[in-house]
């Protein structure tokens, strides 16, 4: 027990040790000098750790939590034919058939992203739109 003891009264001496008051008088008088310098390092601080913050949340929400949805239950997910795909004119027929409350469509695109001498096929989607119906002259 008494080796705790004087370890522990060792590691606070260093600490007092680490910051002395003179130290500490130096340094605030070198600050005040160079008034750019504590400007300029406080809005880098600032800057940074907001980015990295905005970064975070953006990332956390789009990433890591699930996504948020009135009822996730009634989701439905189509898939015509054996392609996989829907025509603009079947998806514009769905919207008002009135069978779902809301409806959207996204297109895929395979891709390929070069690195160097290295290139990786990729999927990419983006939301389709229906295009606007044209109205028959009565």
């Amino acid at each position: 027990m008494k080796r705790s003891h004087a370890r522990l009264a060792r590691a606070a001496r260093a600490c007092v040790e680490l910051v002395r008051p003179r130290d500490l008088r130096h340094a605030v008088r070198t600050l005040r000098r160079s008034r750019g310098l504590v400007l300029v390092a406080t809005l880098s601080l600032g800057f940074g750790i907001g980015v990295n913050t905005t970064l975070y949340s953006v990332f956390r929400t789009v990433m890591l939590q699930p996504p948020t949805a009135p009822a996730p239950d009634r989701l439905v997910r189509i898939e015509p034919g054996n392609s996989n795909q829907i025509s603009h004119l079947n998806f514009g027929d769905l919207r008002p058939a009135g069978a779902f409350e809301g409806i959207a469509a996204y297109a895929t695109t395979r891709l390929n992203l070069r690195s160097g001498d290295e290139v990786e096929p990729v999927a990419s989607s983006r939301p389709a739109t229906a295009p606007a119906r044209r109205r028959s002259r009565s």
